[in-house]
């Protein structure tokens, strides 16, 4: 059992923040048949559910240099797995083995055959120290998820 993870970011080069802000409205409004009957999707981040405007804000406070955000996508080798529950403990063990403080903000879609979530991070974390995400990143990513997974069939888990 295992996690596929996608990583690819928005460079500072032409119009960042508009088009970061394209990126949080695309997550939140897709269409697909998990959009809710406010027509939107939640975000959600590692303390609970949030409003979009808290994600659109932390874009517009980014003054990186290089890097407007980051996106990853996680996607599920299961759909029984929560998914906010998953991420959030895989952001949690990420950022502790990486000594990272990372804002984060993800979103569920349901919109295909393959569950899968979306995450928008900041280019520095809330330290202000600056994020690279390297190869060896998502394999480590991986090996987490893959781990997690192997735990959620522990009836114990949280998960």
């Amino acid at each position: 059992m295992g996690i596929v993870v996608k990583h690819s970011y928005i460079d500072t080069k032409v119009k960042p923040k508009p088009r970061a802000h394209a990126h949080l409205k695309y997550l939140q409004f897709r269409s697909g048949e998990d959009i809710t009957d406010n027509r939107r999707r939640s975000f959600f981040n590692a303390t609970g559910n949030v409003h979009s405007t808290v994600a659109h804000e932390a874009i517009d406070r980014q003054t990186d240099r290089y890097v407007a955000i980051h996106k990853l996508l996680v996607a599920f080798e299961t759909s029984n797995v929560d998914r906010p529950a998953f991420v959030r403990a895989l952001m949690h063990q990420f950022c502790q083995q990486k000594n990272w403080n990372l804002e984060w903000y993800a979103v569920c879609h349901n919109n295909t055959d393959d569950p899968h979530v979306h995450m928008v991070i900041m280019p520095t974390d809330l330290r202000r120290r600056r994020i690279r995400f390297s190869v060896d990143d998502y394999h480590l990513l991986r090996k987490i998820g893959s781990d997690l997974l192997i735990s959620d069939t522990n009836p114990n888990n949280k998960l």
